[in-house]
């Protein structure tokens, strides 16, 4: 037998070897990491705001198509602005700030979508592309809302203008 021991573990320089090889890999593997997290993270805040913005606007349209009609052909509405409309009700729609609000029959505010950075209603004639301040004018509404980078345009008509009830 000789006096020589078989070795156990390992040297200080395959640790250090490890070490630095490891160190190369999180070198390399961080910024890709911080990159998708980044990427999800605006991925999940552009959806919730596509989400939102769809939600308040359907819910716009659905408030416009059920505007009455007054016995001399009016739309029974008392506001009718760029940012706000109310029924003679007293239900509406209005821009509060960043806040779209669900206005009910009582004045009562309700939040209906939060951060909007644009929100405006353009009055439409009966012809399809003339503005129109006219109460009895008033056929259809032009509605564009954005919120975040979800950026919607429609038009809603007033049922009762087409026959409906």
């Amino acid at each position: 037998m000789s006096g020589h021991r078989p070795t156990r573990g390992f040297t200080l320089l395959e640790i250090m070897a490890a070490v630095v090889v490891l160190s190369i890999i999180t070198v390399v593997v961080f910024p890709v990491m911080q990159t998708l997290l980044a990427s999800h993270t605006e991925s999940v805040s552009s959806r919730q705001d596509y989400e939102r913005a769809t939600f308040a606007i359907d819910r716009v349209m659905r408030e416009i198509r059920e505007i009455g009609i007054d016995d001399s052909g009016n739309a029974e509405l008392t506001t009718m602005d760029s940012d706000e409309l109310i029924e003679a009700s007293g239900a509406g729609i209005r821009l509060s700030g960043s806040d779209l609000m669900l206005v009910d029959t009582s004045s009562v505010e309700h939040p209906l979508c939060s951060g909007v950075d644009a929100f405006t209603l353009a009055y439409i004639g009966r012809d399809g592309t003339t503005t129109t301040a006219d109460l009895a004018e008033v056929w259809t509404v032009r509605i564009t809302l954005t919120v975040g980078d979800a950026e919607f345009g429609t038009i809603a008509f007033i049922r009762e203008r087409i026959g409906g009830g």
